[in-house]
């Protein structure tokens, strides 16, 4: 969707189970999920410059499995639930 989704729970999804992303970069530049973006790397930004063909034949041109691996890692490294976990609970305990 054009707007993104601020969080990114679905760019999250994706790189959480290693998958590869193909999205626009205006639409989350800026916003949380950016930081896991790499273009070529951990997902591919569309270019608009180009055709279709030629975005296409450019995430063909890949080893998707490796991108999707590269995601996953990357994953790993940005986001810790457990740690967000902790901070939230300590919050939570002294706002009781």
């Amino acid at each position: 969707k054009e707007e993104g989704d601020c969080f990114g729970h679905i760019v999250h999804n994706v790189f959480a189970l290693g998958r590869v992303l193909i999205t626009k970069k205006e639409y989350y530049e800026g916003r949380m999920p950016f930081d896991l973006m790499t273009d070529g790397v951990t997902c591919f930004f569309w270019d608009d410059n180009n055709t279709a063909q030629w975005n296409i034949d450019r995430v063909l041109s890949h080893d998707l499995q490796e991108i999707g691996k590269n995601a996953h890692n990357r994953f790993n490294e940005v986001v810790n639930f457990n740690k967000e976990e902790e901070k939230i609970r300590r919050f939570l305990e002294r706002a009781v």
